[in-house]
């Protein structure tokens, strides 16, 4: 059995101490928080051995569906451990309740060994950033959340038209989106602005970077929060990739990388572009396997209706501060120099975001790949369906390596066995469609 290390325990007794509840939660291959709820009176006898949860946790899908992996099938469908991870306790203040609960991100260990279990989302991601810090560099990250709020009878938006940074429009919803930034803020996630989007109801509330794991983490908590504030203000909001014809979700990446001296190493004056020749490397990785990783961008079958659509990434191109481009790059100095990976949909799972761009990048800079063409109008179309995506990621060995076997094969699964039998992923962009999508995906995401 894996066990929480002494440090660890002393510290979460110090931080929790004043609350009466503590969420254990781990992110499910579709980033949905799931877990269960400890008594502070019980919180480190749990803490030490672990919570225990069903083996599957991470293969239940936004419609309850189970998809059961063999090494689960193995254990007689036994429990893991939920074990607490490193600096991740934080306060839960998204309602207004006298009763103070508080929330550890934790990560799956097998039972019978302790071993982590290696196809959970967010220990992929960490074992990216371990390969960048064996290297001496870290990755500081944010997210630009998109979503659509809604009143409660979850179809009403709570305004009309297309009222892109309109400061009157925002004003009529600001006491809910400056209670969800207050809250937010709380509970350690820091937005750097808020806005009103493109179509009705639609927000953007840009995050603040932070380095290593916090980055994903605080995407993953921010989700959940933002539903979590707008649920017990009699509100609804949906992350759903596309909720309509032309309503859509992003939830773009924006990352760059430092060494230990705190030193953006993608920024170099004597350069092309201003960019390093580890840069221009790295885009070389990303832009190569590409088409393998959209389905860690898009990972649900709704998210590709947004591939190819306007504003929306649709080939394997990048280009200086262009919007048209997967890859958007940013270069006016060192503070402003950073990569914008335009892919992922509302839905995406921030864990393998981080991870999909890190080990296409880092296999950029290990094979030193020329810089591709900027604005290239040849350049190869992404995978427009999710099955089309699995594909592309499967048939990418050096992406699979690098996540791992396990990981590969259950994310397949989950989608597989789990999702495709509950949407028909071959249905044209119809309003049918998009309804039978909203069921299944606006309930948890």
């Amino acid at each position: 059995m894996a066990s929480c290390s002494k440090k660890v325990l002393e510290d979460l007794e110090r931080k929790a101490s004043q609350c009466d509840y503590i969420r254990f939660t781990v992110a499910d291959m579709n980033g949905i928080a799931r877990g269960k709820v400890v008594p502070r009176r019980n919180l480190l006898s749990m803490a030490k051995q672990g919570v225990g949860i069903y083996g599957g946790i991470l293969g239940i899908g936004p419609n309850g569906e189970i998809t059961f992996f063999q090494e689960v099938k193995d254990t007689n469908h036994g429990n893991v451990q939920l074990i607490p991870e490193p600096n991740t306790f934080h306060l839960v203040p998204f309602d207004n309740s006298e009763v103070i609960t508080g929330e550890v991100i934790c990560e799956p260990h097998w039972y019978e060994d302790g071993t982590y279990q290696s196809a959970s989302p967010r220990y992929v991601a960490r074992q990216q950033l371990q390969r960048l810090d064996d290297m001496g560099l870290s990755v500081k990250s944010s997210c630009e959340l998109e979503f659509l709020m809604f009143e409660k009878d979850r179809t009403t938006p709570v305004f009309s038209g297309r009222d892109i940074c309109v400061h009157s429009v925002f004003a009529s919803s600001q006491r809910l989106i400056y209670d969800i930034e207050q809250r937010l803020y709380k509970a350690g996630v820091d937005l750097e602005t808020l806005q009103t989007e493109y179509t009705g109801g639609q927000f953007e509330l840009v995050m603040k970077p932070m380095l290593g794991i916090q980055g994903a983490d605080n995407v993953f908590n921010a989700k959940a929060g933002i539903k979590e504030i707008c649920q017990t203000n009699d509100h609804f909001a949906t992350f759903i990739t596309k909720a309509g014809p032309e309503v859509g979700n992003g939830l773009h990446f924006n990352y760059s990388l430092y060494n230990k001296d705190d030193r953006n190493i993608l920024y170099d004056p004597t350069q092309k572009y201003n960019l390093s020749e580890f840069a221009q490397q790295w885009i070389g990785g990303i832009i190569h396997h590409a088409r393998a990783i959209t389905v860690l961008h898009a990972s649900t079958v709704n998210c590709f209706r947004r591939v190819g659509t306007p504003w929306a990434a649709t080939k394997a191109d990048w280009g200086i501060q262009n919007r048209m481009n997967t890859l958007r790059v940013k270069n006016k100095d060192e503070n402003g120099t950073y990569f914008e990976n335009r892919m992922s949909g509302g839905l995406g799972n921030p864990y393998l975001i981080m991870a999909a761009n890190i080990a296409a990048g880092l296999d950029g800079v290990k094979n030193k790949m020329s810089l591709p063409q900027e604005n290239n109008e040849d350049a190869v179309l992404l995978p427009k369906t999710l099955k089309e995506g699995i594909k592309a990621l499967e048939d990418d060995e050096v992406i699979c390596d690098a996540l791992g076997n396990q990981f590969v094969r259950w994310f397949k699964e989950v989608k597989e066995i789990g999702e495709m039998n509950f949407v028909d992923v071959d249905i044209p962009d119809t309003e049918e469609a998009l309804l039978k999508e909203k069921e299944l995906y606006m309930h948890l995401m």
